[in-house]
């Protein structure tokens, strides 16, 4: 029997570091992919295939991340801990204001993504019509009752600003 890899000698650190390479990874790829779609089939048409194949992951990869969430969390929480283990999530900057029981306000301060964009100088954002689709998806998978709404998307007015917020309630 294989021992995946040797990841069961790795050192926290290490294990650590190799979630965030593999952020940033599937990231690139994506932009790649999006890259080369745009490029063959236009923005319109790449941009509904990546909506596409990312609605589909986002319910694969909400029924894995709840699988391994601590079953004794709920609530605004466990959407929370889920949205931090997401693939492309671990290695965004961002904070957490909770407003209340069960309502938080989430602030991505970096996100690799959106400055790879902002370098290439595009003018048009993908994210800004993928993600107020994908992230409530994604949080409904992991709480049927939650209810998430984007109040700001790219563009930014300068790198200082944020990236995106969003509201979130369980």
């Amino acid at each position: 029997m294989m021992n995946k890899a040797g990841l069961s000698t790795f050192s926290r650190e290490k294990l650590v570091s190799l979630a965030e390479t593999y952020s940033r990874l599937i990231a690139a790829l994506d932009g790649l992919w999006f890259l080369a779609a745009e490029k063959d089939r236009g923005y319109e048409a790449a941009l509904r295939m990546d909506i596409d194949v990312w609605q589909e992951f986002s319910d694969i990869e909400a029924r894995r991340i709840a699988s391994i969430l601590d079953a004794s969390e709920s609530g605004i929480s466990r959407v929370i801990s889920a949205f931090k283990l997401r693939a492309t999530f671990i290695s965004k900057e961002f904070e957490v204001t909770k407003l209340s029981e069960n309502k938080a306000k989430v602030r991505i301060t970096r996100c690799r993504t959106l400055e790879s964009m902002e370098r290439a100088k595009r003018k048009v954002f993908p994210c800004a019509y993928n993600a107020p689709l994908l992230y409530p998806k994604f949080a409904k998978g992991i709480d049927p009752n939650a209810k998430l709404r984007f109040t700001k998307v790219p563009p930014r007015t300068s790198p200082q600003d944020s990236c995106c917020e969003w509201e979130l309630e369980v």
